[in-house]
């Protein structure tokens, strides 16, 4: 341990001894005097502590933080990270450098640095050297300066935050306004209503009861429902400068939701921390006068920006194939400029000496008949510079320009606004128009996706029987692919019910219910959906008496909705209590325990005290785990199994429901290792689940819930349409099996001409089995039929072994849809890179939620649609809707218009380049290999640049072969792209050809025509050189433009109104 870490250390601790009256034992462990004692390991600074190298790897696993203590800050706090972000890509020193070296990384800047090296050699040259150099800066500095513009952009808005103002209790007490920049770690902050909470912190005290606020994480996460934050009851009663002790926590990571750590009271005790108490860095506090609380993580150590990833670099597959065709056309270079150096060389030896004109015994090495080999060499780099325009320079910049119209014409097409929620599309970058008209598998989540995330509570099951009356959207589907008509009953209002509730059935509304067999079971049945939630009530200032309910989930809000509008109402939440009203009188529930859902329970559950004072469990989850900790012989539980299968045949999400009364002994046992897995630093989460294990069982039925989330409009037109353009769709969905299906068919994915094959089976051995089976059965197409695959997540997990993958992959192939039901996140993206990376085919991948990400970012092109769960998967996708049925005109209007257009600029820029150069190639036969140019150096420095660009580039925006509407009418059009066939080998093959024979006629019949012609000088001579160069040119610019103007489709306004 260093001095300096010495001095820091002993002065932290005569400060603890100073506050608290505490002294130092022989082992370096502080004990108080007095009463009881303070084992103070743990109390040192990160990196800095007492006892030596022992306890060093723990102080690199967590990190401690002294409240607002003024050596702390001074001293230690200047080792963390400082409240400043900078998401700049450039530094004012590092902007050239490093711009320049990203700009040589594409191989056609890179050829051209090349090039305007050697055209500076005199000897070998035949251009001059500014006629090559300009246009290359004009180039770099074109992608130069929108770099920099974009880089300002974003250092002024980072100068704007940083700059921001926050408010500190300093440790005397005063209130001190600073800069966000300054703030450091430990500081107790004071932040007020709508205020930025400005750097990860702990909540100490809030103005409101119970020290409960309000924060909106739409900046972390796209949700703008309030989220709940508390501050521990221990310190939320406390004046701020009260406040003393230290933090133990977990180091800066990305974990949004998860948070592990605890404050060492100054009486010695551990309070628990959680993310009930954490205020993240970007949201923003929301209906409470002001919250305290104390720094923890500062700048780019925040959580939001620790999960600032950038998006996986993705590029088109034609702008990689690009690349390869540069490759090419720089090896075709070299073995012309080869061939054109041994005809230097050799007619150097044979024939120059001959032609007294060029008296070569005075000439330099480029003419030195003696030395035909050199002369050989030194022609061959003369070439290479006077053929560089067969590589375009202006590609690039063309492209770039091209493709971030196509962007702009997707971010303002009126037809994919979404009026209701005042969103349009949006094209997050500009690099994957074109793959957007080359997809054929398209992944894509369900819920949010496909329906809207907007959940109804429709039926349920309570003690063995069935209530509610609606009828879903699968429900019909079905009725009509047999032939029927179900009887629509017209919506009924239920009096005094809340916004949302549309469920039915007068067994259970206004107090029915009580009439029925088993009321208790209903009672308990409503109480549980009243109570075991983590809804927050917000009441609206102008009607005290309406409650908006913010829900985490919309299946949430839709359930404490259903159990208002049948007579539970919930009304109120502190931190410890749950308040409702049931039949005008006031239950209040005090809460003692939520154990949290999560992907791996699947499930959640609330332990209370009820009224009664009796302390129940509640839990509502899958029925999977739930009916694997019921009491055994339940007489409901076969029925229920019954209903639920019936709920999901409807298309219903379900939900089962449970309740336990636990001991009071029993439980005091179970809080204390509970309390304990809640304190602990290291897997704090895994410990808390298997202390819920413990107290979650011997449950006992109470019933279930079915929700019914409907279709998006023209989802099944979309999904019908898209199919009928060869793209085959794979929905990937965490629901049932029988839901999955019903909604297949309902949204048109599955049809009844198909025949379904589904897999389901409990080991690796069954799933190959079935998988090869059907290969065995449909292969080669020897049904006739289309296929329709339907596999669960628990045979999916075998089928994703690498034995077994590929064998999936093959009954994809055969298949015109997939259902991949009951899948994890991390199963979407292993399924999306499957046939990413062994079909060789583009992908697109679709959600709304943040666990869709994953699959999201593996897929070639990602789009999100910005929904009900916030807006993670927007952010990290490539192009943004709101609604799935957008998806139809982004594919078959701005995706084939895309790829058309720019597989045409490519194929007409090798062709119109090579073309132009080879005159010059056919010219060096004339001219005895000797280099001389045929054209002016200006005229072909800015063959590209100038003379033909405009027409290619107003091509490239606004050519349209057919109009939007006849696209979208005949889906069958969009088979081109998938089929690659306006850029393939063949068709730039003949391009090349065509660019051959374009060469060979606007070469020799110029020099025919002149060479036939009488002299046209008055001095009696023929045209020279410079005058058949600018007769050859002005015919290559003409032609060149003519097979644009041939190849345009639409021209003036007609292409703007289409």
């Amino acid at each position: 341990m260093s001095g300096r870490d010495e001095r820091v250390n002993r002065s932290l601790v005569e400060m603890q001894r100073a506050s608290t009256g505490d002294d130092e034992d022989e082992g370096g462990t502080l004990v108080r005097r007095g009463q009881g004692s303070w084992k103070n390991p743990e109390a040192h600074a990160v990196h800095v502590n007492v006892r030596g190298p022992e306890n060093e790897e723990e102080d690199e696993r967590f990190r401690t933080i002294f409240i607002n203590d003024d050596v702390f800050m001074q001293e230690v706090a200047q080792r963390f990270a400082k409240n400043v972000i900078r998401t700049t890509k450039y530094t004012w020193w590092s902007f050239l450098p490093k711009n320049l070296i990203e700009q040589f990384m594409r191989v056609a800047n890179l050829y051209f640095l090349i090039i305007a090296i050697l055209s500076s050699i005199k000897t070998i040259s035949p251009l001059n050297p500014v006629t090559s150099i300009l246009p290359l800066v004009f180039v770099l500095s074109v992608t130069a300066v929108k770099e920099a513009i974009e880089d300002y952009r974003r250092s002024v808005s980072d100068d704007e935050i940083n700059g921001r103002l926050v408010t500190i209790i300093a440790p005397s007490g005063v209130e001190q306004e600073i800069r966000w920049r300054d703030l450091q770690v430990g500081s107790i902050v004071k932040v007020e209503n709508k205020q930025l909470i400005p750097a990860d912190m702990i909540a100490l005290s809030t103005s409101e009861p119970q020290g409960l606020c309000y924060v909106e994480t739409s900046n972390l996460d796209g949700e703008t429902n309030l989220k709940i934050r508390q501050a521990l009851p221990e310190t939320f009663r406390l004046q701020p400068t009260e406040v003393r002790g230290f933090v133990r926590c977990e180091q800066p990571n990305n974990r949004l939701y998860v948070f592990e750590g605890f404050i060492h009271m100054k009486d010695g005790s551990k309070l628990s921390l959680s993310n009930k108490q954490i205020l993240l860095r970007g949201c923003i506090l929301r209906n409470t006068k002001c919250v305290y609380g104390v720094t923890i993580f500062t700048g780019h150590e925040t959580k939001v920006m620790m999960n600032a990833t950038e998006t996986p670099s993705k590029r088109s597959g034609i702008e990689r194939a690009m690349n390869r065709l540069i490759v090419a056309i720089f090896l075709f270079l070299f073995g012309i400029a080869v061939l054109c150096g041994i005809g230097s060389g050799i007619f150097s030896k044979t024939e120059a000496g001959d032609m007294w004109f060029l008296d070569t015994s005075s000439a330099d090495a480029v003419f030195d008949d003696s030395n035909s080999a050199a002369v050989g060499i030194l022609g061959f780099f003369s070439f290479i510079i006077l053929f560089n325009t067969l590589i375009p320079i202006s590609l690039y910049v063309t492209m770039e320009v091209i493709k971030v119209m196509h962007a702009y014409f997707v971010n303002n097409d009126v037809e994919m606004w979404h009026d209701e929620t005042d969103t349009p599309a949006k094209a997050r970058t500009s690099n994957l128009g074109e793959d957007l008209g080359q997809i054929q598998y398209i992944f894509s989540d369900k819920t949010g996706t496909l329906t809207r995330n907007v959940m109804e509570f429709l039926k349920c099951s309570i003690a063995g029987v069935s209530y509610g009356e609606g009828i879903t959207e699968v429900q019909r589907a079905a009725a009509k692919r047999r032939g029927q008509v179900l009887e629509e009953k017209p919506p009924r209002h239920v009096e005094g019910a809340p916004a949302g509730f549309h469920f039915f059935d007068e067994r259970l509304l206004s107090g029915k219910w009580r009439h029925e067999a088993q009321p208790d079971i209903i009672e308990q049945f409503f109480t549980l959906l009243a109570v075991c939630h983590t809804v927050v009530p917000e009441r609206n200032k102008d009607d005290p008496d309406k409650i908006i309910y913010q829900a985490a989930s919309p299946d949430e809000g839709a359930l404490v909705i259903a159990a208002s509008g049948l007579g539970f109402r919930f009304e109120t939440r502190t931190p410890h209590s749950v308040t409702c009203m049931v039949d005008g009188q006031e239950r209040v529930y005090d809460i003692l325990n939520v154990l949290e859902f999560n992907s791996t329970r699947k499930r959640m559950s609330v332990i209370c005290r009820t009224p009664e004072d009796k302390i129940i469990l509640f839990s509502k989850g899958a029925d999977t785990v739930i009916y694997e900790r019921l009491i055994p012989a339940q007489p409901a539980a076969e029925i229920t199994l019954k209903h639920l299968e019936a709920f999901a045949e409807d298309g219903l999400r379900t939900l089962t429901c449970a309740y336990a009364e636990l001991d009071s002994n029993e439980y005091q046992q179970w809080a204390k290792v509970f309390h304990e897995a809640s304190v602990a630093l290291e897997n704090r989460e895994k410990k808390l689940d298997e202390a819920a294990e413990l107290i979650e069982k011997n449950l006992i039925l109470l019933g279930a819930t079915a929700i019914e989330d409907k279709l998006q409009v023209g989802v099944p037109e979309c999904i019908a349409s898209l199919a009928e353009a060869g793209i085959k769709i794979w929905v990937l969905t965490g629901d049932k099996q029988e839901t999955a299906i019903n909604i297949g068919f309902a949204c048109s994915l599955l049809t009844t001409e198909m025949e379904l094959l589904v897999v389901n089976e409990p080991d690796s051995t069954g799933v190959r089995g079935a998988l090869e089976d059907i290969i065995a059965k449909h292969g080669d197409g020897r049904t006739g039929k289309d296929l329709g695959l339907v596999i669960d997540g628990h045979s999916l997990q075998f089928a994703l072994l690498d034995e077994v993958k590929l064998v999936l992959l093959e009954v994809g192939r055969m298949c015109r849809a997939v259902v991949c039901c009951r899948v994890s996140p991390l199963q979407k993206a292993l399924v999306t890179k499957l046939v990413k990376e062994n079909l060789g085919q583009v992908t697109l991948a679709i959600g709304d939620g943040a666990n869709d990400v994953s699959m999201i970012q593996a897929a070639h092109i990602g789009v999100g649609i910005s929904g009900q769960e916030g807006m993670q998967a927007v952010m990290a996708a490539d192009y943004a809707i709101a609604q799935f049925r957008f998806l139809q005109r982004l594919l078959l209007v701005h995706g084939r218009y895309s790829y058309k257009r720019i597989a045409y600029v490519v194929n007409y820029f090798f062709y119109k380049n090579i073309a132009f150069t080879l005159t010059q190639f056919w010219f060096a036969f004339f001219s005895g290999f000797s280099g001389q140019r045929l054209y002016d150096d200006w005229y072909q420095s800015l063959f590209n640049v100038l003379w033909t660009s405009f027409p290619i580039l107003v091509y490239g925006i606004f050519e349209q072969d057919l109009s939007p509407g006849f696209a979208m009418r005949f889906p069958g059009l969009y088979k081109s792209g998938q089929r690659s066939e306006f850029f393939n080998g063949k068709v730039f093959m003949k391009w090349i050809f065509l660019a051959i024979y374009t060469s060979l006629v606007l070469i020799f019949y110029p020099m025919w025509a002149t060479h036939t012609t009488p002299a046209v000088r008055s001095n009696g001579q023929n045209i020279g050189l410079w005058s058949l160069g600018t007769i050859i040119f002005t015919c290559v610019i003409v032609v060149v433009n003519l097979r644009i103007a041939i190849s345009t489709s639409c021209v003036g306004r007609t292409c703007l109104q289409r």
